[in-house]
């Protein structure tokens, strides 16, 4: 019984070893901005598209989009805040207008387009 478990030393054979795969190179195709990286250049209308693209099966919560992409711009004084406050919500009513962005109840946003390409940063 414990032979059959056991193999015989005659049998016996050392593992080969394994050959090395070539490991893939690294591609150099440089990732795709976010929609922080949009909002640190103050690139408002691919930041709010970028942003609700992240979850577009989500609806989103409309002062949180904007106060989310505002913070992330760093603005120095409560005046700029405010101002990139007003340009960034004036960009989401152009992107309402234009039927890119759904709004329902005047509270919540979610992205239609899923088609409109995005910009490269430069």
């Amino acid at each position: 019984m414990l032979d059959s478990l056991i193999t015989p030393v005659a049998g016996w054979r050392p593992p080969r070893p394994l050959a090395a795969s070539p490991s893939p190179a690294p591609s150099r195709k440089p990732a795709e901005p976010d929609w922080q990286d949009y909002a640190a250049r103050e690139r408002w209308r691919e930041a709010i598209l970028a942003f609700l693209r992240s979850d577009w099966r989500k609806s989103f919560d409309m002062w949180k989009v904007l106060n989310a992409i505002v913070a992330e711009s760093c603005q120095r004084s409560k005046f700029d805040v405010r101002a990139a406050t007003y340009e960034a919500l004036g960009e989401l009513m152009q992107l309402r207008r234009e039927r890119a962005v759904y709004r329902h109840r005047r509270r919540w946003i979610a992205i239609l387009d899923m088609k409109t390409p995005l910009p490269p940063l430069d």
